[in-house]
């Protein structure tokens, strides 16, 4: 998961079908396993500064006690739907907390890391009354977000792999039916979608970060035939493998 706070400047940024404009003193919230990049809007040649906090999960709802395991159980989970830039004045709470975490940058581990688990607790606060909270808690009680959350799990860490629905469905102990609506209502995307954007994320990083020929990036992330995989790519993030690869490459040279 992440939080992004803006220092300066003005960054165009985008969460799945989402698009905020964000401003100097802003933040943005991330959820686990949602396509997202940021285009810098900035008129001044300076550009935007930012600070970003990336966490697992774990950081957080690992501290809780077994009785408030539900209060946790949808952390993974948190959507974009609704979702919103945060700023100062209507969220002095969540943005003093990222601050607080920012002044930690320079500081041992050892003297800020419960320091920063309470801030992030303080956030997952406010984010859970404002998103999650007024859900209708006694439906979402009744099912099992252990089982859901290991299938997720389970195809971030072999999603380059053929895996089929009924080895799903197994695992979280339900029928197909039953594990495609649970999965859908839980992870906000039916499972073969969930496997898609997670290929598609994976080949975002290679794209960036490696010099892998494109066909060789499809393979590696799952997709045998590299026309489908270009098609596939251009649904996610609206250009070609090689427009992403060469406008990423361009912003880093800014």
């Amino acid at each position: 998961m992440e939080i992004l706070y803006l220092y300066k400047g003005e960054l165009e940024f985008h969460i799945e079908e989402r698009v905020y404009t964000m401003k100097a003193g802003q933040a943005v919230f991330i959820s686990s396993n949602r396509i997202h990049h940021a285009v810098d809007a900035s008129d001044n040649a300076d550009g935007c500064e930012y600070y970003a906090v990336v966490f697992s999960p774990e950081m957080i709802s690992g501290s809780a006690l077994t009785r408030y395991c539900d209060y946790f159980s949808q952390i993974g989970f948190a959507g974009t739907e609704g979702l919103r830039v945060f700023d100062d004045k209507k969220d002095g709470t969540l943005i003093n907390a990222l601050l607080m975490i920012f002044s930690c940058i320079d500081k041992p581990a050892a003297k800020s890391e419960l320091l920063i688990r309470g801030q992030l607790l303080t956030i997952w606060q406010e984010l859970y009354n404002e998103f999650i909270y007024s859900r209708d808690d006694g439906d979402c009680k009744n099912r099992s977000y252990a089982d859901i959350q290991k299938t997720a799990e389970y195809i971030c860490e072999n999603y380059a792999d053929n895996i089929s629905l009924a080895v799903l469905a197994e695992m979280a102990g339900v029928s197909e039916g039953h594990f495609c609506r649970q999965f859908k209502r839980f992870a906000g995307f039916p499972p073969f979608e969930f496997i898609n954007r997670q290929r598609i994320m994976r080949a975002c990083e290679m794209l960036q970060h490696t010099d892998e020929r494109i066909a060789d990036v499809a393979t590696y992330c799952g997709y045998n035939n590299v026309s489908y995989f270009n098609r596939t790519f251009q649904k996610y993030m609206r250009e070609s493998p090689k427009q992403y690869r060469n406008r990423t490459a361009e912003q880093k040279t800014r």
